[in-house]
């Protein structure tokens, strides 16, 4: 992107993210029309929200014997007090 900004092809490039993290010594972060945040793009006040009653939704489920909306694992899931190793 650095060509085409210097270029006057591209008025101005946004990034929430780089290639290589950190970015250090990217000539895009000397460029005077580039905008770069460090992965907090997406963390609105409405998303966050979102994210903390997810979270509870899923504690409530799992508390009463349900099984979460998303499970990031689910072959290895099980419901509570199912699970032969875990002595309650």
């Amino acid at each position: 992107m650095t060509t085409p900004i210097q270029a006057g092809k591209v008025a101005g490039y946004a990034t929430d993210g780089f290639e290589a993290e950190p970015p250090l010594g990217n000539p895009l972060l000397t460029l005077p029309n580039v905008v770069a945040t460090p992965h907090i793009g997406p963390y609105t006040g409405e998303s966050l929200r979102l994210m903390g009653d997810r979270c509870a939704d899923a504690v409530l489920k799992i508390l009463q014997g349900g099984r979460p909306e998303f499970v990031v694992n689910p072959e290895v899931y099980q419901p509570r007090g199912t699970n032969p190793r875990v002595k309650a």
